[in-house]
């Protein structure tokens, strides 16, 4: 399912997902990131993704890292929420710290970005 301008997809149905301040993000005209920590003999992994700005935002991106490997990164070019679902899921590299970063909206928009379905394996 694919999702339009401003739409969020419904892909967590029949799965629960912990409560976790750790998956969430928020700032004013600054980059926002997620960042789990690299764990020895363990590699993070990511169902899906959801970000907005308060507004359209200037130079407004999404960039997901193993490492410093930039492995998905997609330009934001309207305010409002927005989601994906990764199928398969991003699987990281086994000791590798995974970021998600939302890049600063511009003066006085502000950015949210939270993390779906993280695990490590």
């Amino acid at each position: 399912m694919a999702a339009g301008a401003g739409e969020i997809v419904s892909v967590f149905e029949n799965q629960s997902l912990p409560a976790n301040a750790a998956n969430y993000g928020t700032g004013t005209n600054t980059s926002v990131a997620v960042a789990y920590t690299a764990i020895p003999n363990s590699c993070h992994t990511i169902t899906g993704v959801v970000w907005s700005y308060s507004a359209d935002p200037t130079g407004g991106n999404l960039l997901v890292q193993d490492g410093s490997n930039t492995v998905f990164c997609v330009d934001v070019i309207h305010g409002g929420g927005e989601g994906l679902q990764f199928i398969p899921p991003i699987k990281g590299t086994v000791g590798n710290a995974m970021t998600i970063t939302l890049a600063a909206g511009g003066s006085g928009i502000v950015g949210r970005v939270s993390v779906l379905g993280h695990r490590l394996e």
